[in-house]
């Protein structure tokens, strides 16, 4: 960790400073050698700790502006993420394909003199009946997932149910939460179905003592209804 421990003292001191991102710059010249050798071996090693518990923070990064003859990169755009404000999506160093980092999601701060318990019983469904309640849960999934990815978390949501009468408010509480956050409002068709499954389901219903996996398949479907319907 020798090698890693400038670039940790400077996380650090941004942390304490409760920043979320750093910028870096460096001479170009040396820009493989610090990828290799520092940015990508203290990202793994801290998100391998954070992944276990063992570390409530890591970071992702990004190459900088290119410049100069063939497009050298001499700085690198660093964002931290931790337990308080966790990366969207499905948690995960950045590659190729993925939604563009930011520094952190939006959170929206709960009532703090309400549990989460007390919260969803202020919600206007939670005098529904639990048939109703389903039909909410599954008009709020349909705006985001595919249509097996619907059917399967119905089923699971339906023996759950069996089990604690408040399982489909849980779910609506958590789907509204995130509905109100700016950045989900303004994310792509693609990053709202990712975030509804790996972070909605698998994380948020943790604050209940429960949560949902993702469907496990060989092969997924290329288009969400949203897509479907509206052409997007």
């Amino acid at each position: 960790m020798e090698r890693n421990s400038s670039l940790l003292a400077v996380m650090s001191r941004y942390f304490s400073r409760m920043a979320r991102s750093c910028f870096l710059r460096f001479s170009s010249d040396y820009f493989k050698s610090i990828r290799e050798n520092i940015l990508d071996v203290a990202q793994k090693e801290l998100y391998e700790l954070y992944a276990c518990h063992q570390s409530n923070i890591w970071f992702d990064y990004k190459e900088g502006p290119r410049k100069g003859r063939g497009g050298r990169v001499s700085s690198v755009y660093i964002f931290i993420y931790t337990r308080d404000y966790p990366k969207e999506g499905n948690g995960q160093p950045w590659k190729k394909g993925d939604e563009p980092l930011s520094p952190f999601e939006i959170y929206v701060e709960p009532q703090k003199h309400l549990t989460p318990y007390q919260r969803i019983r202020q919600s206007h469904w939670y005098k529904a009946d639990m048939p109703s309640q389903e039909q909410v849960v599954e008009v709020l999934l349909r705006r985001y997932l595919h249509e097996d990815e619907v059917k399967y978390y119905l089923r699971q949501l339906s023996f759950m149910a069996r089990k604690h009468a408040d399982t489909y408010m849980q779910v609506i509480q958590v789907i509204e939460d995130k509905e109100k956050q700016p950045k989900f409002k303004n994310g792509t068709p693609a990053y709202k179905h990712n975030n509804i499954i790996y972070y909605v389901l698998k994380e948020n219903l943790k604050a209940f003592g429960w949560s949902l996996e993702p469907m496990s398949s060989k092969k997924k479907p290329s288009r969400t209804i949203e897509q479907d319907l509206f052409g997007k």
